[in-house]
């Protein structure tokens, strides 16, 4: 006779370990106190089956997200069909033709669904139609702002979020955001803390919001042990790009870094590191693990990553050579098509990038030839046009400390400079002089035929030389050291005249 928990059992091909004694089992969890006749009918040759009382047979309770807002019932079946129907269009044209016609139905969870969808579809060329071709979407942005106070935690992050992602910085909305996220910190999750501090370190919405940045910090130090690498990496990215946060904070993201190490990816390495570097950080153990981890990931770092941990690392002083060594080679040489355009990966990258790139290598004298052709390279074509001052007085200092002797490279230096030397503050000021006169005196150091061009160059630089020494005149707030520092660069540049 079969039994009656034969109807339950789950047939497995390959025989199971002996089971333990009936009552406790050896882990300490609670077994069935039915004799195993009971729990293993029709046990065939070579057979084990499982009763129903094993894990595997029940189905696991389905994940049910945070609520967006506070409903004072249950939501109507119109509702959350539009939900699905916001979340499956796959185009802008497609989720503004949902959006249009049904937005005065909307409840406040259809309008932050929308709101989110709507980043989601954008990129940087859809994002101007998005604003000025479908009047729906004022309409849309209207009446999010009327819905901030009903909004949970996570309707909060997602508003923020979506609205960092559109560009849409609206203060009232954004400082009405603050106050419901500020007023509800005990309930924000660290993916809730991650979306919102990111969407307004984003969006720069900083000096106006105070209170708003000190009551985040706060929750982070808290919580960051919770956090998920991603939330851990734009958290990071958020206070190290608005500069906010202490030593407490950082230490605390320092520890969440560490248990998470071996999950974080490049992306999120090269995140936590800046933030670090820039809040002025520095924490050997946690460099020291993001060094190792990132040598043996060293093929998934992108252009960006590259940029952002080498900066970081030279800014500290803790620059690894095997590192720097294997991230140059990545940069020069990994491009799509390695074999006809080796210099892709420096020519893909923003002036910031740029800047940032050339910089950290030249901070910890690593020439290398590919490397440094590769970022003339990239320079070339006008794009030094495109730099900012920081970014062009950075840049240029960098290719000084690499006796930069492309000729392009050096006569885009000097017209670039002369139209903006008055744009410079002192600092920046000196770092282009002393920069500019560092390629003059290299060009002098060559011989023979080479000699001529060089000495034609150095001439030419002779009218920058002459309006920087009028700039200079007027600059009287410049330091000793400053001072010194220029005079210094001009008289090895052969300028002891000026």
């Amino acid at each position: 006779m079969q039994s009656f928990y034969s109807n339950f059992v789950v047939k497995v091909e390959e025989p199971l370990e002996a089971q333990p004694p009936v009552g406790y089992s050896s882990g300490g969890s609670r077994s069935s106190s039915c004799p195993p006749s009971r729990l293993q009918a029709d046990v065939g040759r070579g057979q084990q089956q499982r009763s129903f009382y094993h894990d595997s047979f029940w189905a696991k309770p389905r994940f049910v997200p945070p609520p967006i807002f506070r409903a004072p019932g249950k939501r109507s079946d119109e509702a959350l069909a539009m939900d699905r129907q916001l979340r499956s269009a796959e185009t802008l044209h497609a989720l503004m033709a949902l959006v249009a016609p049904c937005i005065a139905r909307f409840d406040v969870g259809n309008v932050v669904i929308a709101l989110a969808s709507c980043a989601r579809v954008v990129d940087e060329r859809t994002l101007p139609t998005l604003k000025f071709g479908y009047p729906a979407f004022p309409a849309l942005q209207a009446r999010a702002g009327e819905s901030v106070t009903a909004l949970e935690p996570r309707g909060l992050a997602m508003l923020a979020h979506s609205a960092a992602k559109l560009g849409w910085k609206d203060i009232d909305v954004l400082t009405a955001v603050a106050s419901c996220a500020s007023a509800k910190a005990p309930d924000l999750t660290s993916t809730d803390l991650a979306k919102i501090c990111w969407a307004f370190s984003k969006l720069d919405v900083v000096e106006e919001l105070p209170s708003f940045w000190r009551t985040m910090a706060e929750s982070v130090r808290a919580k960051a042990c919770t956090a998920k690498s991603v939330d851990l990496s734009m958290l990071a990215w958020a206070f190290g790009n608005c500069g906010q946060g202490d030593a407490g904070l950082c230490r605390e993201m320092a520890k969440a870094a560490l248990q998470l190490m071996s999950e974080l990816t490049p992306q999120c390495l090269a995140n936590i590191a800046w933030a670090m570097a820039r809040l002025a950080e520095p924490h050997e153990e946690l460099f020291a693990a993001i060094i190792a981890r990132s040598l043996t990931s060293i093929a998934d770092f992108v252009d960006f990553d590259v940029t952002h941990l080498c900066w970081a690392l030279a800014k500290l002083n803790c620059a690894d050579a095997e590192l720097f060594d294997m991230l140059a080679d990545h940069t020069v040489n990994h491009g799509p098509l390695p074999e006809t355009d080796s210099w892709w990966h420096a020519s893909v990258l923003e002036p910031q990038h740029l800047a940032n790139c050339a910089w950290a290598f030249a901070c910890v004298e690593w020439t290398d030839p590919g490397l440094v052709g590769a970022l003339a390279h990239a320079c070339k074509g006008g794009k030094l046009w495109t730099f900012g001052p920081d970014e062009f007085c950075a840049i240029a200092w960098a290719f000084g400390k690499f006796r930069m002797a492309d000729a392009e490279i050096r006569s885009d230096l000097l017209v670039i400079s002369r139209q903006r030397c008055d744009e410079l503050d002192n600092v920046s000021f000196v770092n282009l002089l002393t920069s500019l006169l560092t390629m003059v005196e290299s060009s002098g150091s060559t011989h023979g035929e080479a000699e001529k061009p060089d000495r034609t160059w150095r001439e030419s630089a002779r009218p920058l030389v002459e309006q920087l020494e009028e700039s200079l005149a007027k600059r009287q707030d410049l330091t000793p050291q400053q001072m010194a520092a220029t005079c210094r660069s001009l008289c090895r540049a052969g300028f002891q005249q000026v």
